[in-house]
């Protein structure tokens, strides 16, 4: 009864009266009172300290049975392509890791090395998650990887391993986008060939059957002719308008001109008429008359029969072109028919140089792809393969035991503190 008494007496300062009012913080110069905290890890001591030897001692047990474990490292450099216009600091490690730490790269490195048998019994995702490690090395493009397992020839071993199938893996990344890449230009390529094929053909098709050289020849003939005929057309009018003209010019004169004068400017008529006026008369009354061929006449009529030749000439030239040469509405069929011709021509080579023109440019694009691709495409190489280690990792006996006595101890002084706390919370008053 007296040791329950001291034990109540110990912690009654932890309960406050139901009647008191609200606590107030202690002071900056006040004093926590710690003891009742340390009476009840006193009380419990043994029990503190058998939780912190087990934990110690499990931690120390399960450290010294530990299997050994060996680790081999090897570095990885990550480079630009030597296609690209980038320095090193342009590329980033942190691209590469879901690579290099990859699962089926993983998968494919354990079935090798048959690390999925006993004792190891291994799986892809647990060998990356167990015996592997990847570290980038601060500011520089390189990665280490630390592959940790039993046997040290076998650690080294799976290190290359899996930095050999991470290279390899990554080029085959770099190729299949290359590919993927080829192929979604290499389908317009093919389009715009087949086009520029079909467009050759139909224009070398369209050049057999229609033969402009020929039929330009003969337009050219033709239209020259055309000319001609124009050319004499106006010249067949003109004539019949000046022959018109000129015959109407020709109604208004006279062949004849007869001129009238008097005698008196003739002594030798005036003479003798004076001898034969009878008395009383006057032969200063009498008139001569005198006819001649009017020069104006003969002028014009020149003229006109000149004008009626070169009509009658000109109707015989164009005699010759239409009805011997045929020159009529079947030349200008013809004319017609070689210019649709021609136009056609025009509009498939327009549609040949087009579908070149296309060509060119896509196969340009084409071939920049690839080599864009590529240069962009950063390089993975193992710059220092994995050679055995010769020593094993260190266990950390000394390390792991006083952690876990101090977390044994902490959680077991926490256990106390509440346990006791609320015992004496729940003890009479």
């Amino acid at each position: 009864m007296s040791d329950r008494s001291s034990r109540i007496s110990a912690v009654t300062p932890l309960v406050e009266p139901e009647t008191a009012g609200p606590r107030t913080p202690p002071r900056a110069g006040d004093e926590v009172d710690l003891s009742p905290y340390l009476a009840i890890l006193w009380r419990y001591r043994f029990v503190i300290v058998a939780v912190t030897l087990l934990a110690g001692g499990v931690t120390l047990f399960s450290a010294i049975t530990d299997t050994r474990l060996y680790e081999a490292n090897t570095v990885l450099s990550v480079s630009a392509s030597k296609l690209a216009d980038v320095g090193p600091s342009a590329v980033g490690t942190a691209n590469f890791r879901p690579i290099i730490a990859n699962r089926a790269v993983a998968q494919k490195v354990v079935t090798q090395l048959h690390l999925d048998a006993p004792p190891s019994s291994y799986s892809g995702t647990s060998f990356l998650e167990e015996a592997v490690q990847l570290e980038e090395i601060r500011n520089t493009a390189l990665l280490r990887l630390a592959v940790r397992l039993p046997d040290p020839q076998l650690a080294a071993k799976a290190a290359n391993a899996v930095a050999n199938e991470a290279v390899q893996y990554a080029e085959i990344l770099s190729q299949n986008e290359v590919v993927r890449a080829r192929d979604m230009i290499k389908l317009q390529l093919d389009i715009a060939s087949a086009r520029l094929r079909q467009a050759g053909e139909a224009l070398s098709a369209f050049k057999r059957s229609a033969q402009l050289d020929l039929g330009r020849a003969d337009v050219d003939a033709i239209l020259d002719q055309r000319k001609s005929l124009l050319e004499l057309l106006v010249a067949i009018e003109a004539t019949r308008a000046s022959v018109s003209e000129g015959a109407r010019e020709l109604a208004k004169h006279s062949r004849i001109d007869t001129t009238s004068k008097s005698i008196d400017q003739d002594p030798a008529m005036l003479e003798a008429a004076r001898s034969t006026t009878p008395a009383g008369g006057s032969p200063l009354a009498l008139k001569m008359k005198s006819e001649t061929v009017s020069s104006t006449y003969e002028d014009l009529d020149t003229t006109l029969a000149l004008d009626r030749v070169k009509l009658a000439e000109l109707e015989k030239r164009k005699q010759e072109l239409v009805d011997v040469r045929q020159l009529n509405r079947s030349d200008l069929a013809k004319i017609r028919e070689f210019y649709d011709k021609d136009a056609e021509q025009n509009r498939l080579s327009m549609e040949y140089a087009m579908a070149q023109k296309a060509y060119e440019e896509i196969s340009t694009k084409y071939e920049g792809a690839r080599l864009q691709v590529a240069g962009r495409s950063a390089e993975l190489q193992v710059i220092d393969a994995a050679v055995a280690p010769s020593r094993p990792l260190s266990r950390q006996v000394i390390s792991r035991t006083m952690t876990s006595a101090a977390i044994g101890f902490a959680v077991a002084a926490l256990c106390a503190l509440a346990f006791g706390y609320t015992r004496t919370a729940r003890l009479p008053r």
